[in-house]
Order: C-alpha cells, then sequence, then structure tokens
C-alpha cells in the first residue's frame, strides 16, 4: 500500500514538473479591472503579462454554426502559459493594438468546426465579422472549442493577470505592479510555483520516511536509547511537515477553486486536481507509515525470539 502512495506521488510529480510555473494576481473584489493599455505599456517595458477574457459565442464555418468559447488576450499568452503552436502562428502585438480580425484555434475547435487540425487560413464569422485563422493552439483542452482572438475584440479591461516565474523574482514583480497599481491591497498574488515544489518534493518526503521507517524497526531494539530517540524524530518532524502541508492546502482551497471556477486555464484546473490526489496520496502514506514501524518492529521481535 506504501508502495503504492508512493509510485502515485511519484506519477503526479511528474506531471506537475511539465505545468509551467505561474504567477497570478486576482482581484480581491469582483470587478476590479485594469486597463488594456496600461498592461500594453507594462509589456513592452519588459514584464511579460498575459490574461484571459472569456465569453460564450456562436461562430460560422462552412455555412455551419457551432457554440465556442471566445478568450480575449495578448500575445504574450501561449509563451507565458507554454502552449504550443504545432500549425501556423500565434497572432502578433499589433493585432491587440489595432484590433484585427485574426483568430487562433485550440486543436478541439478546429477539428470541430473544420474537421482538420490543420484549419490555418481558413476563415470563420463572428458576429457577422470574418476572422482569419492564424494558427492552431495546443492548448491542453480536449473538452472545449477555445477560439482566442485580440483582447481588444471583447473588452478593454481585464481582471486577473497572469506572468511567468522565470523572468524576474517575486519581489521585482511587485515592485514593477505596484506602478501599475497592481497592489496587495486590491489583489490577492497567488505563487504557483511554490506550490508545485511542494507538490514534487512530497514523494522524496514520502522515501526519507519509509528508509527512516525501516532503520528505526531494525536498530530500536539493538541500540541505545538515544539513537531510538535520534532515528524517531526525524519521523516525528516529516509527520509534522506532511499534516502542516495539508492544512495549509486545505485553508486555501477556495480561493483555488474561485481561481478554477473562472474558466482562467486548464492548467489552473490540473494543478488543483493534482495538488488534491498528492494530499490524499501523501496523507494514506502518513497515517500507514506507523503501522509499518509497528509491523517491522514485531517480526524483528519475532525473528529475535525463534533465534533465541
Amino acid at each position: 500500500m506504501l508502495l503504492l502512495m508512493l509510485a502515485g506521488m511519484v506519477i503526479i510529480s511528474y506531471r506537475v514538473n511539465l505545468l509551467p510555473e505561474l504567477f497570478l494576481a486576482i482581484p480581491r473584489i469582483s470587478g476590479t479591472t485594469l486597463p488594456v493599455q496600461t498592461l500594453a505599456e507594462a509589456s513592452r517595458s519588459g514584464t511579460k503579462l498575459t490574461y484571459e477574457s472569456r465569453q460564450l459565442a456562436t461562430v460560422t464555418a462552412i455555412n455551419t454554426s457551432h457554440d465556442v468559447i471566445l478568450v480575449g488576450t495578448n500575445h504574450y499568452f501561449p509563451f507565458v502559459m507554454g502552449h504550443y503552436i504545432p500549425h501556423g502562428r500565434f497572432f502578433r502585438e499589433d493585432a491587440v493594438r489595432y484590433a484585427h480580425h485574426v483568430a487562433v484555434l485550440n486543436q478541439h475547435a478546429a477539428f470541430i468546426l473544420f474537421g482538420t487540425h490543420e484549419a490555418t487560413g481558413n476563415t470563420l464569422i463572428i458576429d457577422e465579422t470574418p476572422y482569419v485563422v492564424f494558427g492552431i493552439i495546443d492548448d491542453k483542452d480536449n473538452n472545449h472549442s477555445n477560439i482566442y482572438i485580440p483582447i481588444t475584440r471583447l473588452s478593454n479591461t481585464v481582471e486577473t493577470i497572469i506572468t511567468n516565474l522565470s523572468i524576474t523574482t517575486d519581489m521585482i514583480r511587485l515592485n514593477e505592479w505596484q506602478r501599475l497599481g497592481i497592489g496587495d491591497n486590491q489583489y490577492y498574488f497567488v505563487n504557483f510555483s511554490i506550490r508545485n515544489t511542494v507538490i514534487r518534493n512530497r514523494p522524496i518526503l514520502a522515501l526519507i520516511a519509509l528508509v527512516s521507517a525501516i532503520l528505526v524497526s531494525i536498530l530500536i531494539r539493538t541500540k541505545p536509547h538515544i539513537w531510538k530517540l535520534l532515528l524517531i524524530l526525524p519521523l516525528v518532524i516529516l509527520w509534522m511537515n506532511a499534516f502542516t502541508r495539508i492544512l495549509v492546502a486545505y485553508s486555501s482551497r477556495n480561493m483555488l477553486t474561485d481561481i478554477q471556477s473562472t474558466g482562467l486555464t486548464i492548467q489552473m484546473a490540473n494543478l488543483i486536481r493534482y495538488d488534491n490526489l498528492s494530499n490524499i496520496f501523501f496523507l494514506v502514506f502518513i497515517i500507514i507509515h506507523p503501522i509499518l514501524i509497528f509491523s517491522l518492529d514485531k517480526m524483528h521481535l519475532m525473528i529475535c525470539s525463534k533465534r533465541q
């Protein structure tokens, strides 16, 4: 059972490692927005920001209407989010600045609308206006038809802001955002890289706990009391660490749920699911862990008794 829990945590850690490390600013009060123009100026100064503004819509392609999700964003979106463009390209900064009629389809939308994943160069109709398909994006969303268009075709303001942690440190990022009016009194700051790191480290902690349990079971009856305490102490620290992390994750679940409910990105939903599964595996592992120590200790005692 312990090995199954450990294997589950290893698999989850591998999947989490494939997700981008993101830093989000989420409004504390619904309706708090920032002008797109302000964020565009910040992007040109070196702070690579992106965002999403989603709305349901009906589009026409090859004389057939389809229900889709329009996603207004900027040209940094695929780079910050780590999305691959298998066909064509994403729209550029000029398309956002001048509100060009261009679109990028996710693979699900391309197949639904045009029957192929290579729909670059085709035309679709949104609100009686033709849009040229510039490219196809792999956004990891296989359940929804997402069509990405310049944010200026949908709105002049945005709420939640996303950036990539690999560009600058958190402190520099916060200082830059303060100048834009993005302060901690108006926004929650969510650092997903911290949560990614916690999930990735759980298998290592579990493995250390497993090895420590085996050492305790072997040496607990043969070594002086001081050695017993030194061996048991790391286990106590690991258990406290485990429950502390679980409590932290539990306390922040409402914020994560809010992020997921906004439909921000498929990565957020994946991270929440991975975090929940990893917590369950880790909790079961820690609960069963003392049973392993007790069982190994009893087994060691039986072996010693038979030898005598």
